[in-house]
């Protein structure tokens, strides 16, 4: 005879299995408290691959520990370690350290070769050239094989003769390796040094003839585009917005890939000034820019309007607490670091408004930092890194709600941080990151999902 109790306890069977997640070393490749550091994690030909900072070769996983080997090692790369990977057109790439060479390989073992040696990328973007009819790899890299060593741009379909310079960067000062922005209206943005001139904003159709200079925003040696990288710019309907030093100081800018249609947005008041980390949010620009004094204040703008919208009025205070803005969006929102003087820096949220602007949970209590930042999305969370008081930086994920913001796990026991800074990656699934259990060095791990099912092992009186 069911009871009630023996329904329930049954549906949680059939319906309520718990995933619980565990981090899990994937392999002690530096076996000890020797250190691998894993970095570059890449996903490609159903592997994760990636690089270290103290081991040869470059590596790949399935997944577990028997699966987890030297994809390119002495028999095609040597001795070496693997940086900068990449993914174009069904092949995975990467540079070699002491070499110098970049390479490519359509995956397995000691299949890479060498497409171009003597160079060292930094930067690319997947582009479609309207020019060549087809779409290229367009990268940034350091010629060694050069007198200077200049700073040059390239155009590459993975093929030695098909990888081909489209210009070169020289300058009296330091920096002039160009930084690739994105495109817009079909053309490939990029900033780049010259001589006797700063950092000014480019244009390419991945063909020498069409890489040019776009705009001088600021004249003379200092620059107009002091940076131009990570969340630094962002394409709102067809244009590009980005902070660039003009007349006034460092203020907001956009371009529609011309010069005619590249303009400062001067609406913000002197009292403002250094926007950056900008992020796309449902159409919307959001960024955060200077006080007269600080901290920084959140602000947004939509294409098309006059002037941005503050959406935090945060009181002066001599340190803000958060060392970046980093933000992420998740569930139609966008979650970022942010401190007050009661608080600290601490994991808030905002749907673009100044009434739906809230902290998420105060994770380091009271005016002591938490640091958050956020990695990734996975299995309906957003996970991110965080430092409590008492666990160091650790893993921690949110639904979006305080109750729903909890630490993973612990990795590294007594006030240990257990996360390092590499980026994080979905794989088959699961959260991979690089941890330090304080036994092992820094590894890489996995979150594995483990069920925990709910038994029928005891009987309860009276109803349920």
């Amino acid at each position: 005879m069911f009871t009630k109790k023996r329904v329930v306890l049954l549906f949680l069977m059939q319906f309520g299995m718990v995933n619980s997640q565990v981090p899990i070393m994937v392999k002690d490749i530096e076996v000890g408290l020797d250190s691998t550091m894993p970095q570059y994690l890449t996903v490609f030909d159903g592997h994760l691959y990636f690089g270290t900072v103290f081991v040869d070769g470059l590596w790949k996983t399935d997944g577990t520990e028997v699966g987890t080997v030297v994809a390119e090692g002495l028999a095609s790369i040597g001795n070496d370690l693997a940086t900068q990977l990449g993914v174009f057109n069904g092949q995975l790439y990467f540079n070699t350290f002491s070499n110098r060479a970049w390479w490519a390989t359509p995956g397995g073992t000691d299949n890479a070769i060498t497409i171009k040696n003597q160079i060292n990328t930094l930067g690319e973007i997947s582009y479609t050239s309207t020019v060549l009819g087809e779409e290229v790899l367009v990268f940034a890299a350091t010629d060694y094989a050069s007198a200077g060593n200049p700073a040059k741009l390239y155009r590459s379909d993975m093929t030695t003769m098909g990888t081909v310079e489209i210009g070169t960067f020289n300058s009296n000062s330091s920096g002039p390796m160009p930084r690739l922005i994105g495109t817009v209206n079909s053309q490939l943005l990029f900033s780049a040094v010259e001589i006797d001139q700063g950092r000014e904003l480019y244009t390419t159709d991945a063909t020498t003839a069409t890489t040019t200079l776009m705009l001088e925003l600021h004249t003379g040696s200092i620059g107009g585009i002091s940076d131009v990288s990570g969340t630094n710019q962002s394409l709102i309907t067809n244009e590009y917005y980005f902070p660039a030093f003009g007349d006034a100081g460092r203020r907001l800018w956009k371009t529609d890939g011309t010069a005619m249609g590249t303009v400062e947005l001067d609406d913000l008041s002197s009292e403002y000034n250094n926007p950056q980390y900008l992020n796309q949010l449902n159409g919307s620009l959001l960024f955060f820019a200077d006080s007269v004094t600080p901290p920084k204040q959140l602000f947004k703008i939509n294409s098309g309007d006059a002037h941005p919208t503050q959406i935090t009025f945060r009181e002066p205070f001599s340190e803000a607490g958060c060392t970046d803005y980093n933000s992420m969006e998740y569930n139609g929102l966008l979650y970022f670091p942010f401190a007050d003087n009661s608080d600290g820096c601490e994991l808030w949220k905002t749907d673009g408004t100044i009434a739906g602007t809230s902290m998420v949970k105060d994770i380091n209590p009271g005016s002591e930092h938490g640091f958050p930042k956020p990695q990734v999305v996975v299995d309906g969370f957003l996970y991110f890194t965080a430092l409590k008081s008492g666990f160091g930086f650790e893993l921690w994920k949110t639904d979006g709600t305080e109750s729903g913001t909890t630490m993973v796990a612990d990795l590294n026991p007594n006030n240990g941080s257990g996360i390092t800074g590499v980026p994080m990656v979905v794989f088959n699934g699961e959260l991979y990151f690089v941890g330090n259990d304080g036994v092992h060095g820094d590894e890489l791990y996995k979150l594995q999902r483990e069920e925990i099912i709910f038994t029928d092992g005891f009987e309860l009186t009276g109803p349920i």
